[in-house]
Parts: C-alpha cells; sequence; structure tokens
C-alpha cells in the first residue's frame, strides 16, 4: 500500500540566556497555587516562550516558599491548545524528565508552538496534571504568552506549512533543536518529529522514528553556494529518542537549509525538493543565522571600540576611547545588564550561554559586537 504523509516543516528555536540558577521565571497569568497553597514556577532561558521550540523547567514551592523536592511531586500531560474561535488546534509537546541545575531540582519539557499570541486573533491555554505527596490534581486557566520567532538581524522562517502529505490525514512536524547556536563549522544537529494523531490533543513525539530520514543541505543565499563538504542526513538515534545528523556551515551569516524527508525503509522523498541556484523554491526549508566559530583570543572592533573575546567564558572586556555606556542585550531585543565605563572596563553579566549583542555608546557614536557566552 502507498504511504503518505503529512509534514509541516517546524524549526526549533531554542533561546539563549539564563539568570536564575541559569533560567527566567515565566510570567504566565492564570495561576499556578493549588488548593493545598503548593506554587508552580515556570522557567525558560529567556524568561518567554516563543513560536517555535521552547524548553520549560518547571519548579514547586510549598505555602511557606520553599522548594519542594522533584521527588515529592510530579507533572505531566500538558495540553496547549489555541483558540481562534472557529478553529482550535494544539501543539507539539516533548517528554518530562527530571533535571538538576545548579543543585536545584526542575521537571523540563518542550513545546514546539505553532503560532504567536495574537496571531489570527488566536489565544493559547494551557493546561497541566500534578501529583504533590499521593495527592492529584490539575492546573486550568493558565494564558501564556507565546511571541513570535526572535530575529538575530533579518527575517527568518522557522515554520514550513505548505507541505501536506499523510496517510489518513496525519501530519508530521519537524522540529529542529537550537538554530541560534549552530556556528561556522562543522557540528552534530538534532531535531524531533511530532505525529499529529488529533490536532486537539497534544502532538506527541514518534516514539519510533526509523521510518524518516532528513537530508539537509545548506545554501548561503547571499553567496549562491552552498557547504563545501558533505553533511551527514538526520537519522534516528533510539537512545536518545530522536534525529541526529552533521551540517558544515562555511562561514558566518545567513543560511538557508534545503530539507529533503524520506521514507527511510522505501528510500521514496516524501516531501521537500533541491534549490535553485538561488536557494529559492524549495517546499521545506529553514532559514538560521550562523554565527562565526571563534577561538576565543579574537577581538570585535568598531570605531576604536574593542569587545573581546568573542567566544567568552564568561567575562567580557570593553576598551574604549572615551567613556562610555555598556550593554548586554539579548536577541529580543531586551537589556540585559548595563554598566558605565570610564574608557576599559571588565564585566561577568549573569546571563548564560548563547549569543548576545554587546552595545557601547561612546562620544554620541553607537556601535554593537556580537558575543558568545560558553562557559
Amino acid at each position: 500500500m502507498k504511504r503518505i504523509y503529512s509534514i509541516v516543516i517546524f524549526a526549533v528555536f531554542v533561546s539563549v540566556l539564563y539568570a536564575h540558577d541559569g533560567l527566567h521565571e515565566i510570567t504566565l497569568p492564570g495561576g499556578f497555587t493549588t488548593s493545598t497553597g503548593h506554587t508552580f514556577h515556570f522557567y525558560s532561558e529567556s524568561g518567554s516562550l516563543n513560536i517555535g521550540y521552547s524548553e520549560a523547567y518547571i519548579a514547586l514551592t510549598d505555602r511557606n516558599g520553599n522548594a519542594v523536592s522533584t521527588d515529592n511531586f510530579s507533572v505531566g500531560n500538558f495540553y496547549p491548545l489555541m483558540d481562534m474561535g472557529m478553529h482550535k488546534h494544539s501543539t507539539p509537546v516533548g517528554k518530562v524528565e527530571k533535571v538538576t541545575i545548579d543543585g536545584k531540582q526542575y521537571y523540563k519539557t518542550w513545546f514546539s508552538f505553532l503560532m504567536y499570541t495574537g496571531q489570527m486573533g488566536g489565544t493559547w491555554a494551557l493546561d497541566f496534571d500534578y501529583a504533590i505527596g499521593g495527592v492529584n490534581g490539575k492546573i486550568t486557566g493558565v494564558a501564556p504568552q507565546i511571541d513570535n520567532y526572535p530575529e538575530t538581524g533579518g527575517p527568518y522562517r522557522w515554520l514550513e506549512s505548505g507541505v501536506y502529505y499523510g496517510e489518513a490525514n496525519k501530519r508530521h512536524i519537524i522540529s529542529l533543536v537550537s538554530p541560534q547556536s549552530l556556528t561556522e563549522g562543522t557540528q552534530t544537529v538534532y531535531a524531533h518529529i511530532n505525529v499529529v494523531d488529533d490536532v486537539l490533543q497534544p502532538y506527541l513525539p514518534l516514539e519510533d522514528g526509523s521510518n524518516f530520514l532528513i537530508k539537509a543541505t545548506p545554501f548561503m543565499r547571499s553567496m549562491g553556494h552552498g557547504s563545501s563538504s558533505i553533511d551527514a542526513p538526520l537519522a534516528w538515534d533510539a537512545a536518545e529518542g530522536l534525529y541526529k545528523g552533521t551540517l558544515d556551515f562555511g562561514m558566518e551569516g545567513d543560511w538557508r537549509i534545503n530539507l529533503k524527508i524520506y521514507d527511510a525503509v522505501a528510500d521514496t522523498l516524501i516531501a521537500g525538493a533541491d534549490l535553485d541556484p538561488q536557494g529559492d523554491g524549495s517546499t521545506a526549508w529553514w532559514d538560521v543565522y550562523i554565527t562565526k566559530d571563534v577561538t576565543g583570543i579574537e577581538n570585535v572592533t568598531s570605531g576604536g571600540t574593542v569587545v573581546y573575546p568573542t567566544l567568552s567564558n564568561g567575562e567580557i572586556t570593553v576598551a574604549s576611547a572615551a567613556a562610555a555606556t555598556v550593554k548586554i542585550i539579548d536577541f529580543n531585543g531586551r537589556t540585559l545588564a548595563s554598566y558605565h565605563s570610564d574608557g576599559n572596563i571588565t564585566v561577568r553579566p549573569n546571563v548564560g550561554n548563547g549569543l548576545y549583542l554587546v552595545a557601547v555608546e561612546s562620544n554620541g557614536k553607537l556601535s554593537t559586537h556580537k558575543i558568545i557566552v560558553r562557559k
């Protein structure tokens, strides 16, 4: 029997910012306090959730504000639902696991939100089940704000919705993990695939994805060429429960990743096509910004201002010819830290691994410098 698939291509964005134990608390209207006085707290790397892949970390405090061990409570059955009035749909969700960050315990999961709040007039709701000390309950009425895709210098396409195939009208949504953490050169890349069994129920990840193979070819549209090396397709890794492959990017800048999805058993093309010479015409692709894979000793210089190292363990030095205001900014445009410099300053902002802008204003002139923090 001929197989037909329904695939929506969905690039995952993971934000790059850490603060509270490496995390920022998310403001989620609707209430997280239970009848027992316990309060759930949600965190993410940026303090927000956005269209695309968003990891969420869940902690619990008692009525006195004391942390509750993950051994004494559990969360599960996350149920996100977009309500657009005449139409409703859910979105991909990940598995729930226990993690420890800086000695503190969390439950971790992820969502791949297909739309942002307000798009087509829609609003999100997020319900979930919990158990505290053997007492079961449910949190309802949470209304998360889901932001549009962040941009790092240009409009990036994270969602491909023009590919429709499917056995029994089932769609599959493919999520690329951490596009903004990709750097110049060859590296391992990961992806998840979630299946849509019912548009009103959470789209769960495949338990066995060995039937799919994802061939991804990077193409730099501005330069009119692709990668110089051979890329390894993203194949199912049963041990990790996701797809893993390698991609090569020849330089820093904007790249389009052309996608072709195959039935790995029949070796037939399910979705996607080759790019034309300008990188257009494909039916499935991701657009990402690739950062330079710096050595950690390279300086970024602009207008007499030097910011170094570009690959930092958390410490950043700014040298300017005159007094300056220095700001650390994430790619949502938020100022994370601000300093005054008399001309030379070394700072250690409370941020986590990722890509940031350092904005330096001196003598009425503003310069911006990209840095990567890797602790």
